[in-house]
């Protein structure tokens, strides 16, 4: 694995100058389409879709900043992630960095499908989407 991500972000920088660089729709920042995004202490390599007018709606360094982490487990959760939502128990001590999804009275926390943080496929419940919310898995989202 490490040595496909070392390979891609080769080609990355070889090919930097060569890629056009847009001005994103919605956070106004020059951005490349493809390129390495950094979040808790992780990097990934990203490629964004375009919009109609044939531009990215967010710059790289935005699309970073929307990662969550799990309340669960800490993993990050990413932009176009599968996520669960979940009631803690009364004794579970709610971490700093969870995000709390309210929706009928019901807070539920935000959850990554990673090892423990979900028992059954059937548990994914949405996405996480720019700029920083959840799309009900009813709904189909191509990021």
């Amino acid at each position: 694995m490490k040595i496909k991500y070392q390979t891609e972000r080769l080609w990355l920088n070889i090919t930097y100058f060569l890629r056009p660089t847009f001005i994103a729709n919605k956070c106004g920042h020059k951005t490349k389409i493809i390129g390495e995004i950094h979040y808790f202490n992780h990097t990934s390599i990203m490629e964004m879709e375009l919009s109609k007018n044939g531009k990215p709606d967010y710059c790289l360094l935005c699309i970073a900043k929307m990662t969550i982490q799990c309340a669960w487990c800490g993993n990050p959760i990413t932009i176009g992630s599968p996520i669960t939502l979940f009631i803690p128990k009364k004794d579970f001590e709610i971490p700093n960095h969870t995000i709390a999804y309210q929706k009928d009275s019901l807070k539920k926390l935000v959850g990554c499908v990673h090892g423990n943080c979900i028992e059954l496929p059937d548990d994914i419940q949405g996405y996480w989407m720019p700029p920083g919310k959840i799309i009900p898995s009813s709904l189909s989202y191509k990021i």
